[in-house]
């Protein structure tokens, strides 16, 4: 995960299988964060259930389009359901503009076949105080339950063993 904010980044590598895991905070490391994997991962918004409210909110007021491998829903404008639907999942702030006043360019695909979600795109616009503010949300969907079993490489285990 990569977030970047006034002038701050922020790199975090996982990896998390069964009752481990691990985390790479900035480059600093690995460190084994067993011990907090519930912590760690509750509080991530972004997993698949809590994306289908956007499907859900879009499929009303959006255009439909599909081609030969899937759906494409997508919506220019400003619309407060909409815009909901991205604040839980996203972690959605818009500073002090309310989302009557964001504009948003929101694009969806869906599998044709699986009926998944492929892709989630919000490009989020507004002005605050002369400042013009821009977001931009992009969740692609790889591979939905055609993974390999995940393992947690040794030498991340020996890395973060040494490094308490």
């Amino acid at each position: 995960m990569n977030k970047s904010a006034a002038g701050e980044s922020l790199t975090q590598e996982y990896y998390s299988v069964d009752d481990k895991a691990y985390l790479n905070l900035n480059d600093q490391g690995w460190m084994d964060m067993s011990n907090q994997q519930e912590a760690l991962f509750q509080s991530t918004g972004t997993t698949y259930p809590n994306l289908v409210p956007i499907v859900e909110s879009i499929s009303k007021i959006g255009e439909l389009t599909e081609n030969e491998d899937e759906y494409v829903y997508t919506f220019q404008g400003i619309n407060a359901d909409l815009y909901s639907s991205f604040e839980s999942p996203y972690s959605l702030n818009f500073g002090s503009l309310s989302p009557e006043e964001v504009e948003q360019k929101v694009m969806v695909s869906i599998d044709k076949e699986t009926l998944l979600i492929q892709e989630v795109t919000n490009e989020l616009s507004g002005v605050q105080d002369g400042h013009d503010l821009v977001m931009t949300i992009h969740h692609t969907y790889k591979n939905m339950n055609e993974m390999n079993d995940i393992s947690i490489p040794q030498e991340i285990i020996d890395s973060a063993s040494s490094a308490q």
